[in-house]
């Protein structure tokens, strides 16, 4: 839990640096670098942490790790501090902000108190309205089936023949494309002009129908072709989510907006993967 929640404080200070202090026509490939960090930590850390395992037996391959963390989570937050003092802002065009319901003279005129307080939630506000509930509940579905191929695949792929070890591979691929990924739609919407939405439906578009391809994969080619294009499209889309947060909301309530949706990860991809694995079982 302590981990995750400074794991989740430290990308979230990094997104609204990368907002601010990246100008408008270059944003997409700045924030695809650093979102290509998850993808390359996939394919460079498992088979370290593993063969560290084998080694050193897991209990000082965890201390090795948490040590190696510290200090790098300790340089990121080092850097973000000289990025905030001694960078450059930039301010894109402010789209229209829509009063805040805090000051609404409407909600104080109908004199409830529970309608008051739900006016005043944060969350209550943004679901309220109907861009961001739509994004949030397609977002849901997605999700609740993505996570199942990162779960289950090298299972699935060992049951369909493959070798150990040529399964457990399939992932080390999934994370090098899905690095290059980030980077390269989040770069073909700054090429597009900002248009990064459409880049984004896209990606989504492409990754459920490489997962409906999924069962019939059989030799390890197959399998290696859903890796890599799942992979990829998969990157896309973690890539460009924050910039369309961004290009719907504004910079400014991009951050927020973003974090928000971050429930509907949490939510469909707990119960994704347990209720496939049910139901495959």
């Amino acid at each position: 839990i302590l981990c995750g929640l400074g794991m989740a404080i430290l990308f979230m200070c990094q997104l609204d640096s990368l907002y601010t202090r990246t100008p408008k026509r270059h944003r997409g490939i700045c924030i695809g670098i650093s979102f290509a960090g998850g993808g390359v930590g996939a394919a460079v850390l498992a088979p370290l942490l593993t063969a560290s395992a084998a080694a050193r037996e897991l209990p000082l391959t965890m201390i090795i790790f948490a040590v190696f963390v510290a200090a790098y989570l300790g340089c990121v937050f080092m850097l973000l501090v000289l990025i905030n003092k001694f960078g450059v802002f930039f301010i894109d065009v402010a789209l229209p902000v829509p009063a805040s319901p805090k000051a609404s003279t409407t909600v104080a005129s109908r004199g409830s108190r529970l309608w008051h307080k739900c006016a005043q939630n944060d969350v209550v506000y943004w679901f309220s309205d109907p861009i961001y509930a739509l994004l949030f509940a397609a977002l849901f579905v997605y999700l609740f089936g993505f996570s199942v191929p990162i779960t289950h695949l090298p299972q699935f792929a060992q049951d369909q023949g493959l070798d150990p070890s040529e399964a457990a591979a399939l992932m080390s691929i999934f994370g090098v494309v899905n690095a290059v990924g980030r980077i390269a739609f989040a770069h073909l919407g700054d090429l597009t002009g900002g248009a990064y939405f459409r880049v984004f439906m896209g990606t989504i578009l492409t990754n459920g129908l490489v997962i409906l391809a999924l069962p019939l994969c059989r030799a390890s080619w197959s399998f290696l072709a859903f890796a890599m294009v799942c992979g990829l499209v998969a990157g896309g889309r973690a890539g460009l989510l924050s910039l369309v947060c961004c290009e719907l909301f504004g910079q400014q309530r991009a951050s927020r907006a973003y974090a928000l949706l971050m429930l509907a990860f949490m939510l469909s991809q707990t119960l994704g993967s347990p209720v496939v694995g049910y139901i495959y079982d």
